[in-house]
């Protein structure tokens, strides 16, 4: 029902791009659309057989994760996932789509988890099943600005998967990629829960990924 709403209004009502608050029918004007970001080609992680980040987290890619992750917009959804059609070749075995968590709290307070409302339009895609396997243990604070080393000891055996995962392989999403210190504790619960092969997907990467060591 949410939604169909939303393309309803989008269809019949002007509206604000999200990026440059112009006037028009789409949550983004064309204009900013063409000119955002593509995210670094070149990352990998420890502990991940293969990372795509879709778009870089600045200009039209912040305002689209902002929009589905504080305002509930999940018609940034679509925006967000438009390049992952291109991609149905990675990584090319089926995979089980797993989002990352968020702890039951925040889930609670927000009422959705957007790497959810990501992860399940990307199993549709690629026509491949969607599970919610992994729950944080406890509550983290507020990673912000803090480097990989200080996120991967806040965030160190936070991930839990009960279920067995023994001989499959998993894409986890994400809406935006940091430091991948969230994104190799989660692979770190997978695998042992029998995951052979993990790979991300993020919406989104920060500008200095690659200098924060998510790159090859």
């Amino acid at each position: 029902m949410l939604k169909w709403l939303s393309w309803f209004f989008s269809a019949f009502y002007r509206r604000r791009c999200l990026r440059c608050r112009q006037w028009g029918f789409e949550l983004l004007c064309q204009s900013c659309w063409v000119t955002r970001d593509d995210a670094p080609r070149n990352l990998a992680l420890p502990g991940l057989d293969g990372i795509r980040a879709l778009h870089l987290y600045s200009g039209a890619g912040t305002s689209l994760v902002k929009a589905l992750k504080y305002r509930g917009c999940t018609e940034a959804v679509d925006w967000l996932l438009r390049e992952e059609p291109l991609h149905r070749d990675w990584p090319e075995q089926t995979c089980v789509v797993v989002p990352v968590p968020l702890h039951p709290e925040r889930l609670q307070q927000r009422g959705y988890n957007q790497a959810a409302c990501l992860a399940r339009r990307a199993a549709r895609i690629r026509g491949w099943p969607y599970a919610d396997l992994l729950k944080r243990l406890r509550p983290t604070p507020p990673l912000h600005g803090l480097g990989r080393q200080a996120r991967r000891k806040e965030l160190a055996g936070v991930m839990h998967c009960a279920a067995s995962l023994r001989g499959r392989r998993i894409l986890l999403v994400d809406d935006v990629l940091t430091t991948g210190a969230t994104a190799q504790e989660c692979a770190r619960a997978l695998r042992e829960a029998g995951a052979v092969g993990v790979w991300l997907l993020a919406a989104t990467a920060a500008g200095d990924t690659h200098r924060r060591g998510g790159v090859s």
